[in-house]
């Protein structure tokens, strides 16, 4: 009798040993897939409407070739040497100063689309996960190259990427501002790190870009890996508030050097982007509407400067302008 107790506990505990993950169930993956499609498609109709509109680029700079503008800001003459931090960095490369609301933040730093090198390396802003396999797996390789064949581009990129302006994983492996040791070697064994210095180092050896270029596309990758910390960064650093970036997820792709994520995280980090891109989508479609809304009113308004005869043989001036137009906000905040 006790040995078929026995017997049947080692059943049972088999049973529970070799119960699967059924967090990535079918439905899930569909409803991921299906809510992706649908996003696609919404973006597809921004960009037609902006299209009609005359419009060069969504209201937001979303899924534009080349990804979010830097404004005006001169990255030519930018002092290395002066940047002390990744808040420092920020402030050098994007117009900060411009941030007011977490859309503008959204606008000016989160990168989208496809970058003019990201064909080459076979990366997309649009696909962050497997951007950012792709990348971790290339910098062994490309240092050895260019440590070789490139002394001085690797002579720069070391002067660059050993000073504390952000190249690093600082925020999931405890890392500061620095993300190299003294020979170039990534100092995290993580994915994120070894990223980030495949854009910094190839970008010095294989383009033209200057310094100040190559810490924009490095800050842009970081803010894709690392959205809420970032977004975070920027709006402390143009002094807004940060209060409504809550819900940015934390972390893009993994950080355990390596290790496979939990379906559980790989579902969430899923799911959270398309929110991500969601919330993009609405305020661009808030743009439009204000910019319908705006022509809209042009066009009401010429008709009424238009002189029109009148039973009593006078001419009607244009009413002037409503005071709830006056007031609209230049952009709406709030996410």
């Amino acid at each position: 009798m006790g040995n078929e107790k026995q017997i049947v506990k080692i059943h049972i505990n088999k049973k529970k040993k070799h119960k699967k993950n059924t967090i990535l169930t079918k439905p899930v993956l569909a409803l991921a897939i299906l809510a992706g499609l649908i996003l696609l498609f919404n973006q597809m109709q921004i960009n037609s409407v902006s299209a009609m509109l005359g419009s060069s680029t969504s209201p937001t700079g979303f899924m534009q070739s080349g990804t979010s503008s830097s404004g005006d800001k001169n990255l030519e003459n930018i002092n290395i040497d002066e940047l002390k931090s990744t808040g420092h960095t920020l402030a050098a490369v994007f117009p900060v100063e411009d941030i007011q609301t977490p859309d503008d933040a959204m606008a000016i730093i989160f990168p989208t689309g496809t970058p003019e090198y990201g064909e080459e390396l076979g990366v997309s802003f649009d696909n962050p996960i497997e951007s950012l396999a792709v990348l971790a797996r290339m910098y062994r390789g490309l240092k050895a190259e260019v440590e070789k064949n490139n002394p001085e581009a690797w002579q720069r990129y070391m002067n660059l990427a050993s000073k504390p302006v952000g190249i690093s994983c600082e925020y999931c492996c405890g890392l500061k501002a620095v993300g190299i040791d003294r020979n170039g070697n990534s100092a995290c064994g993580c994915q994120h790190n070894p990223a980030l210095l495949t854009v910094a180092l190839y970008l010095t050896a294989y383009t033209d870009y200057n310094d100040g270029e190559i810490l924009r596309e490095v800050m842009r990758w970081k803010t894709l890996f690392f959205p809420k910390n970032m977004m975070e960064l920027g709006m402390t650093v143009a002094g807004g508030d940060t209060s409504k970036l809550d819900n940015l997820p934390g972390i893009v792709g993994g950080c355990e050097g390596g290790k496979k994520m939990k379906q559980a995280t790989l579902v969430a980090i899923v799911l959270g982007f398309l929110v991500l891109i969601s919330v993009v989508q609405a305020f661009q479609l808030n743009g439009l509407k204000d910019k319908l809304g705006d022509e809209q009113f042009s066009v009401k308004s010429a008709s009424k400067t238009t002189p029109v005869a009148s039973s009593s043989g006078t001419d009607k001036g244009a009413g002037s302008l409503p005071s709830n137009i006056k007031n609209l906000p230049q952009m709406v905040g709030g996410c």
